[in-house]
């Protein structure tokens, strides 16, 4: 079986230029907890975990919102991202797929197009 047979769903992606206030606000009510990063071509180039943009907040400060806010409007998705991505290809089997992750030591694995 072939991974274009199962992918029916579209991947929540976000910029690598954008803001990661903008990006947070993106993804922050979305149960997933990594996001596949792509360039203005749309070529996937790293990926974000939502983990990384919630830590910056993690002062117990009373201004902790403002700090928050104003640190990740200063700072790009591509600033906290990992760009050492594994990726899956449409024509992939399963079972290559889940080879790739294991060996690779992943829990995501962003299926690209050609």
């Amino acid at each position: 079986m072939y991974i274009s047979e199962i992918n029916s769903a579209k991947a929540i992606c976000v910029q690598a230029d954008m803001s990661a206030a903008k990006a947070f606000q993106l993804i922050r009510d979305v149960d997933h907890t990594k996001f596949p990063v792509v360039d203005k071509e749309g070529k996937l180039v790293g990926i974000v975990e939502k983990s990384e943009l919630e830590d910056i907040s993690s002062s117990s400060s009373p201004f902790k919102e403002l700090r928050f806010s104003s640190i990740l409007s200063g700072t790009k998705v591509r600033d906290l991202m990992n760009n050492n991505v594994y990726y899956a290809k449409e024509t992939d089997t399963i079972w290559t797929a889940a080879l790739n992750m294991k060996d690779h030591r992943v829990s995501i694995l962003p299926v690209v197009d050609e």
